[in-house]
């Protein structure tokens, strides 16, 4: 004789929300991340996640964690509330645990909701995630990827005739630095928008070095505003103002209307099919 009976549902995993991130709990995200990363190879946490672990939020930072029986991350998600309208959310699961992720984000989207909402940016680090971001109502809007080049450099920079080159100078500098940065990222989430604590904000993390924050002066740019460009604009002009070719390839333009006509009838541009190797 056959009987039917319903399979009951796994039960619900707890997800425990942080406002506050003892040093117990950072320690836990750290050796979930650490977990993650060895069984993937991809760091599943950015800056702005340890940035708000460590205490250094601007507007109010949340994390949403499940805990295994030892009191150990089975999976984290990290809220940050980086503008008044921007918010910014990164997740990740232990192997053990994939199958959290959905319920996560959904409480991850509540927590913003439950704020007043705005503009959700989910960081996916490394391959996946897809699906993951397309079921919980997101769409793809930028990719970032990672340049890198062997150091020392083979040739010196050569600056342009006219153009002085230091490092940023703390306290002196930070004003202007911000009216640069604000008008060349106007509109955009993450780099747009800053404020002085903004800046102090990024000056208090561990990785901050002015040495390696260079400042050019010069005649070269013409006086006045400008149309505004895009961020895949940027390293096109820049590779055009160091007098380096533009990979065709390259997203963006070098934007030589930013440069005075004396600059640009001794600079013309120069391109390479590509700097893939």
């Amino acid at each position: 004789m056959a009987r039917a009976g319903r399979v009951p549902s796994p039960p619900m995993p707890e997800v425990q929300r942080l406002e506050r991130f003892a040093p117990a709990d950072v320690r836990a995200v750290r050796e979930l991340a650490d977990a993650v990363e060895e069984a993937s190879g991809v760091a599943p946490f950015g800056e702005v996640t340890w940035d708000g672990l460590a205490g250094r939020g601007l507007l109010g930072d949340s994390g949403l964690i499940v805990r295994g029986s030892s009191e150990d991350a089975r999976a984290y998600a990290h809220v940050a509330h980086h503008q008044p309208e921007e918010w910014i959310v990164e997740l990740a699961a232990a192997p053990e645990a994939a199958g959290v992720e959905p319920l996560l984000l959904a409480r991850a989207i509540a927590v913003v909701a439950d704020a007043g909402g705005g503009h959700v940016t989910l960081w996916l680090h490394g391959p996946g995630g897809e699906d993951l971001a397309r079921d919980g109502g997101f769409v793809l809007e930028r990719e970032l990827l990672e340049l890198r080049v062997p150091l020392p450099l083979a040739d010196a920079p050569r600056w342009p005739p006219g153009v002085t080159v230091r490092t940023f100078v703390v306290g002196r500098d930070d004003e202007a630095w911000l009216g640069v940065n604000n008008r060349a990222f106007a509109g955009h989430p993450e780099q747009g928008g800053w404020t002085l604590a903004t800046l102090r904000q990024r000056q208090s993390s561990d990785w901050f070095d002015p040495d390696g924050f260079l400042l050019a002066f010069g005649d070269a740019v013409a006086p006045g505003r400008h149309q505004r460009g895009s961020v895949v604009d940027v390293t096109p002009t820049v590779l055009y103002f160091l007098g380096l070719a533009v990979g065709r390839d390259m997203d963006g333009y070098a934007r030589t209307d930013l440069f005075t006509r004396a600059f640009t009838d001794e600079r013309p541009i120069a391109f390479i099919p590509t700097y893939n190797r």
